[in-house]
């Protein structure tokens, strides 16, 4: 996960602490196999399911077997929050509820496991491509608020005219 100033905003809105949702995202309890954040996972799961559909049409089975394969993470996050942290994040719940959802709907138009080799590897690729695309725009991301924050730090420094004076005289 990415911690920003809107997402805090948001996701604080019924956390006890300041900072639920990062409290949550960022936590090492809160990590799957190989250090994968759920704020991660999900963001991999929601783009590779959009793009999986967007190019290879709705295929009941597939995303039925993302949507049982999302339930064991819907109750590990409600886990980490209630037993582990003690704290609710907004964003967390509101993607449960979204999963919880899906499964339901497919659960009702589930017919059959109907897969082919052509659309699995393709489910593949789509979803390698989609893990890969967010590990580097998640790393420029991060790059761009630690940018923005020193940016901000330098034109106080700048402005404050004695204490920019005060450093000049020291040198």
């Amino acid at each position: 996960g990415v911690k920003d100033e809107v997402t805090a905003k948001v996701c604080g809105a019924i956390s006890k602490k300041a900072d639920g949702c990062g409290s949550v995202i960022q936590s090492q309890q809160g990590k799957l196999p190989f250090g994968v954040g759920l704020g991660d996972a999900s963001m991999v799961f929601f783009v590779g399911t959009f793009i999986l559909t967007l190019f290879n049409g709705f295929h009941t089975g597939t995303l039925y077997a993302f949507a049982l394969i999302s339930l064991p993470m819907v109750l590990f996050s409600y886990y980490v929050q209630a037993i582990t942290l003690k704290t609710w994040c907004l964003l967390c719940l509101a993607i449960s509820a979204i999963l919880i959802s899906q499964f339901v709907l497919l659960q009702l138009t589930f017919t059959n496991w109907d897969f082919s080799f052509p659309y699995v590897l393709s489910t593949f690729t789509i979803f390698t491509l989609a893990s890969l695309g967010w590990t580097r725009i998640k790393k420029l991301w991060k790059g761009n608020l630690e940018l923005q924050q020193t940016k901000r730090e330098y034109y106080t420094f700048k402005r404050h005219k004695d204490f920019f004076l005060n450093s000049l005289k020291e040198k």
